[in-house]
């Protein structure tokens, strides 16, 4: 898969790729977790690893001042400012970046500015909520390639647009992600990631206090407003079968404590945080655990 990526954006520039920026408006670990976030993490390590200096454009989420300063905590540069958008040009040349890959959150916003400077870019398609990706239309230009997460991304995108993206899954380093087998001696949770009104939330809930004799275990992933974010901790508090965890960056300690890992999404999944683990998942051997997912999306072909 890792090839994939080095391939499309070589072609891309038809030059040797060593600086690569990775941008997106939305904020990037430790301030926020999510699919997109993890194997974008997960796609710098590697392509690191095989000589390419990577680095990340991201939303700053607290009230940090204005501009673009980098931080190593992730292991490679991230740049966290206000409006990325408006960061695209002066961190790529800060950077020296050869090509700027776009990633979730509003793209839209991104390729605008990538095209008002004549910048080459890669636009990576995540989920299929076009009218939350900016305002406007994708359009085919000679700066742009487009690259999909999943089959069912790509043709709800082709069908949109008229643009054929390039179907490339998310990479996993299942080394960062699978536990050791048998890593908790008793493996009996039914663990529930992104405790969200659009991940199923209610439906976990519900499944919890229908079964007290079962724990559950929820881990929050994407952030929620407030009065939601307080709404849903506390009715899991009622229900003593249940615990809740503030977002991890280290999964592995969630997923050993994992009999089944539930899924149980109403959110159109191109391919999901779920699905990302799959693939590592179903070469644990012994001791594996089994995934209850929504049949929604893109989300059920990943466990195909």
């Amino acid at each position: 898969m890792l090839w994939f990526w080095q391939t499309i954006v070589i072609r891309t520039l038809s030059v040797q790729i060593m600086r690569i920026l990775f941008a997106t408006t939305n904020p990037y670990p430790p301030q926020t977790a999510g699919g997109s976030e993890s194997s974008t993490h997960d796609l710098c390590l590697s392509l690191i690893g095989r000589g390419i200096e990577c680095a990340v454009l991201a939303d700053q989420a607290d009230t940090a001042p204005d501009g673009y300063r980098a931080d190593y905590g992730m292991g490679y540069p991230v740049y966290r400012g206000r409006d990325p958008a408006k960061g695209v040009k002066p961190v790529y040349d800060l950077f020296g970046a050869d090509v700027v890959v776009i990633q979730a959150g509003k793209p839209l916003l991104l390729i605008g500015e990538c095209l008002r400077h004549g910048i080459r870019a890669v636009v990576y398609i995540r989920n299929i909520e076009f009218h939350w990706h900016g305002g406007g239309e994708y359009v085919a230009h000679p700066l742009l390639s487009y690259v999909a997460n999943s089959r069912f991304t790509a043709d709800t995108f082709k069908k949109a647009f008229g643009i054929a993206a390039k179907v490339i899954p998310p990479l996993v380093r299942t080394e960062r992600h699978i536990p050791e087998r048998h890593a908790t001696p008793d493996k009996q949770k039914v663990v529930f990631v992104c405790p969200h009104p659009l991940k199923g939330v209610e439906i976990a809930l519900k499944l919890a206090e229908l079964n007290p004799d079962i724990p559950f275990l929820f881990v929050e992933s994407w952030p929620m407003v407030k009065g939601v974010s307080d709404k849903y901790p506390s009715l899991a508090a009622k229900l003593p079968n249940i615990e809740w965890l503030p977002r991890q960056l280290d999964m592995k300690p969630i997923y050993a404590q994992a009999r089944v890992m539930l899924v149980p999404s109403l959110w159109q999944e191109a391919w999901g945080e779920g699905s990302d683990r799959i693939a590592g998942q179903r070469h644990t051997g012994p001791g594996q655990q089994p995934w209850r997912l929504a049949r929604i999306g893109g989300l059920w072909r990943g466990a195909a």
